[in-house]
């Protein structure tokens, strides 16, 4: 007999905990939007419960084709991801590899263009030295701006990436301190 047909509420919670864990912190918030938006979208269009879980490849293609043009095809890739761990949650069919759901994500995509951020030019080494210039490193504000420059730099990461956008976001599992000391290796060798 399956577990999650019993009626065991704290090892059913805990299978729960354990699976919705392996999710970073971040990508627990970010994948929360896909469900919230399928939601309304359901609520919207009168889409029994039923109907919605699983979802079928044509509801699906629905809901991205409601979103298209409206959102950018990485958010609708981004909501799809999250009902997608919603499904694997709720250990259910999902039927969003099916080629329809594929297509409507080209169509997202195309749409959604015009929602991106435009290109921007390129920081260069020269850049870095000039921001190197106007620091002082034995403030911690701005050693912390260089170490936050230099790794997001030499990272190729988005600076979205490696900020925090709030005091209760951070987790020294995933954040820069100040105190790092590879970073503050780094920065003294760039200064000189």
């Amino acid at each position: 007999m399956h577990l999650l047909n019993l009626n065991f509420p704290p090892l059913i919670q805990s299978t729960f905990t354990a699976i919705h864990r392996a999710l970073a912190p971040n990508t627990r918030s970010t994948y929360g939007a896909g469900p919230l938006h399928f939601t309304q979208f359901c609520d919207k269009w009168g889409i029994s419960e039923e109907a919605c879980m699983p979802m079928d490849y044509p509801l699906l293609c629905a809901f991205i084709g409601e979103h298209m043009g409206l959102q950018s095809g990485l958010t609708i890739h981004s909501w799809m991801s999250g009902l997608r761990s919603w499904h694997i949650m709720h250990h259910t069919p999902w039927y969003g590899d099916n080629d329809w759901v594929q297509l409507a994500h080209i169509s997202a995509n195309k749409e959604g263009v015009k929602h991106k951020w435009p290109l921007r030019s390129p920081i260069s080494i020269k850049h870095l030295s000039c921001l190197c210039c106007t620091l002082d490193l034995s403030n911690q504000f701005h050693a912390a701006v260089w170490a936050i420059t230099l790794a997001t730099f030499f990272g190729c990461c988005h600076l979205g990436e490696t900020m925090v956008t709030t005091a209760a976001a951070f987790h020294k599992k995933y954040h820069m301190l100040c105190s790092t000391e590879y970073i503050l290796q780094i920065s003294l060798i760039f200064a000189l």
